[in-house]
């Protein structure tokens, strides 16, 4: 990478960063101590930790649906066949993520995984 491109990757990361911030006044507390931890640790590069908030960030997409279906007990207008699909998916990219030793990819699809097929236990459950 050129060093101007270098330079312009910086700066749009710490746009992002300085944003990041802004996601922690809105997602309180429990998201402020592992952004922090990210970028104290030397070791952990930019892009990891962009790919650790972005990780938080489709991840936590799923929660509204386990709530909503856990308070209504109803998933009448869920598709099974889209979670099953979904579940499979993030089954692989989690092989592939613990293959290539990357956190961000690990977590997103560990987690949203649990969630995918709480989501199918509760379908199943709620028929």
């Amino acid at each position: 990478m050129r060093e101007s491109e270098q330079s312009k990757t910086d700066e749009v990361i710490c746009l992002f960063l300085a944003t990041g911030n802004k996601i922690t006044m809105l997602l309180g507390e429990n998201f402020s101590w592992l952004l922090n931890a990210l970028i104290k640790k030397q070791r952990m590069n930019y892009i990891e930790i962009l790919g650790l908030v972005a990780a938080v960030v489709t991840t936590s997409c799923f929660i509204p649906q386990v709530y909503k279906i856990w308070k209504e007990k109803s998933t009448k207008d869920i598709s099974l066949a889209m979670y099953i699909t979904m579940s499979i998916g993030l089954s692989l990219w989690l092989i592939y993520g613990i293959s290539i030793k990357s956190m961000p990819v690990m977590l997103a699809n560990g987690i949203t995984l649990i969630l995918v097929l709480w989501i199918v236990a509760l379908k199943l459950k709620y028929k």
